[in-house]
């Protein structure tokens, strides 16, 4: 009887197991950073009620969720890996610049910030979506984009308000938790060389048995 297709992944592609689980991790921490924390933090410490708070992360999120096929289109143009680190790239130079105005600049400037981190967060979620699949084989991708995604999810996701409040409470600081998004998004860097890395040994074994190297790009 032929495997499930759980263990036929887990038996035969556990290095891409891997790899998908790391690039997926910066795109979970920085969603639930723009879905969950950054709503409490602009509250807390920006003195904003509640259910302002509360319209102003919906029209975030809805203004995230329109450009969403921009991101789509730039991802098919320059390619998903190099989409990929450029979001991430853009979500460690902003996260602490963001974190700081949220804190204490004018209404505006904090609104600001928000939309920006959230705009580069929705990079790396487009891109993630596009890598995801291209790593698995028809037999088991579906499996592999759901193991990867849940398991980012519930590692990072499911606790980036929680280890957030953590960091706040014992360094003191407003933007300690820039220091989670930025170890997430160090997991993605590690993940991406990774992919690279496999991605050119393909290539070359390809060309040297002369099937076009154009065949594997991502």
């Amino acid at each position: 009887m032929e495997n499930s297709p759980l263990l036929t992944l887990l038996k035969t592609q556990n290095v891409r197991v891997l790899q998908s689980i790391g690039i997926s991790i910066p795109a979970s921490a920085c969603l639930y950073m723009v879905f969950t924390y950054l709503g409490i933090h602009l509250a807390r410490e920006n003195d904003l009620g509640t259910s302002e708070v509360a319209w102003i992360s919906a029209g975030i999120i809805a203004c995230i969720t329109i450009l969403m096929p921009v991101y789509g289109l730039i991802t098919d143009r320059v390619g998903a890996l190099k989409a990929y680190t450029g979001g991430i790239i853009a979500c460690i130079v902003l996260i602490f610049p963001v974190l700081h105005l949220t804190a204490t600049g004018s209404r505006t400037v904090a609104i600001g910030s928000f939309l920006v981190f959230g705009l580069a967060m929705a990079i790396v979620v487009v891109a993630v979506s596009a890598v995801l699949p291209s790593l698995f084989d028809s037999r088991t991708r579906v499996t592999g984009v759901a193991l990867a995604n849940n398991f980012a999810n519930l590692v990072t996701g499911g606790t980036a308000a929680y280890v957030s409040t953590w960091l706040i409470r014992e360094t003191g600081s407003a933007v300690s938790p820039g220091f989670f998004i930025t170890a997430t998004c160090f997991v993605g860097f590690v993940a991406l060389l990774s992919i690279r890395r496999a991605g050119s040994a393909i290539k070359n074994s390809q060309v040297m048995q002369s099937v076009p190297a154009s065949s594997v790009d991502i």
